[in-house]
């Protein structure tokens, strides 16, 4: 997210590292650009708090689930650590994203240099 923010909104840089929430403070900033951004961001809001819901925070606090899961016998289609590929896919799906912003930046900048 620093990253993106770094890239496409550089003004915005220093206020997205002091927030208390980068997570919501990246979503802000990101859905005052346009439509398709706001999207973008919305969807790598939800997808980063179920994630941090669900895996994260117990990771960070403690043993935390997946440990657990990762020492059990049971077959990866029965464990709940399959649901971590849908989180996979959408990492995917996100660096496909940002590699499109980027390149729509990149031909701005060049636009401009000529």
């Amino acid at each position: 997210m620093g990253f993106l923010i770094l890239t496409i909104v550089p003004e915005a840089y220093e206020n997205y590292m002091q927030a208390k929430s980068r997570k919501k403070r990246f979503k802000d900033i990101f859905s005052k650009l346009d439509s398709g951004a706001a999207w973008f961001a919305e969807e790598i809001h939800t997808k980063i708090t179920s994630f941090d819901d669900k895996y994260r925070t117990a990771e960070a606090h403690g043993t935390g689930v997946i440990r657990k899961y990762a020492f059990e016998m049971d077959s990866l289609d029965e464990s709940p650590l399959i649901n971590i590929v849908d989180y996979w896919n959408f990492l995917n799906e996100t660096v496909h994203t940002i590699s499109k912003m980027l390149d729509a930046e990149y031909q701005k900048a060049e636009a401009y240099a000529d």
